[in-house]
């Protein structure tokens, strides 16, 4: 993983075998911001997708084989019971063309990936919310 470090955030060129939300959580400890928005791009395999079903209150989950074509990544980094959480949602292509998407628990570069994280400067923590079921911002 590199890093860059700017006025308006941080640039992050990850490498492969780099887990992506791991790696912008790392990241986001040590620039010690508040909260922060993420956005990327890349390469990725090893991927873990998850759908909420809300009648449930759980996710379903499945993993991707083979390499896809990570076309966006859009998600946020807030405190979750006082650690680092990274909740990012993900589309993603395969050889086909066809689309993927969903909420994205892990994935690890295959070629690579390009991120920005933007700091937000009002902390952003998560609590239990009873109605869901999900850690969600407490304002």
């Amino acid at each position: 993983m590199k890093v860059k470090v700017t006025p308006q955030g941080c640039l992050i060129a990850l490498q492969p075998g780099d887990l992506v939300q791991a790696s912008l959580q790392e990241v986001f400890i040590s620039q010690g911001y508040p909260a922060a928005w993420a956005i990327g791009l890349g390469v990725v395999h090893q991927v873990e997708l998850g759908f909420f079903v809300a009648q449930e209150q759980r996710y379903t989950k499945t993993q991707l084989e083979g390499s896809w074509e990570l076309t966006n990544l859009t998600g946020n980094l807030s405190l979750k019971e006082g650690k680092a959480f990274c909740h990012s949602h993900v589309s993603l292509s395969g050889p086909d063309f066809a689309m993927r998407g969903g909420h994205l628990f892990e994935a690890v570069i295959h070629v690579a990936g390009e991120f920005f994280l933007a700091p937000v400067q009002h902390p952003l923590t998560r609590t239990l919310d009873q109605a869901t079921g999900l850690f969600l911002w407490d304002l």
